[in-house]
């Protein structure tokens, strides 16, 4: 992943001045935030960065990969995320995600692999 040390600091402002302003949870029942929900969503913005932080870590992630599953809900969907993250050791844990154009959300992450890559990934499963 090419992330320079410029840029993480120019995106770190707008996260700072998002987190002020901007606040919502990414999988609330807002009808305010229902397009946040979907896997179409998040499907316009691979290959886009998110930015991960919790109380040990502060790391840019791509958006690598979004994997739909067969749901047997009408209303419904199933889905996951894949994040490639520059971490050697990504570990399980809820993250706060910011992203330029959805602002701020929790998302819990777990470790995983695409073939010899270390990523994180996030299941949704709404029935």
């Amino acid at each position: 992943m090419n992330f320079s040390r410029r840029n993480f600091v120019k995106m770190s402002g707008i996260a700072a001045l998002a987190s002020i302003g901007l606040s919502g949870s990414a999988f609330s029942k807002s009808s305010e935030n229902v397009e946040l929900q979907s896997a179409e969503r998040f499907s316009q913005l691979i290959d886009t960065d998110f930015y991960l932080s919790n109380k040990d870590i502060s790391t840019p992630a791509k958006l690598a990969n979004i994997k739909t599953f067969p749901n047997n809900s009408s209303n419904g969907e199933c889905f996951s995320m894949e994040f490639q993250t520059p971490l050697k050791f990504p570990r399980e844990n809820t993250y706060q995600v910011f992203h330029p154009e959805l602002g701020n959300f929790d998302l819990f992450l777990t470790e995983g692999r695409n073939g010899k890559k270390r990523v994180l990934l996030a299941t949704v499963n709404r029935l």
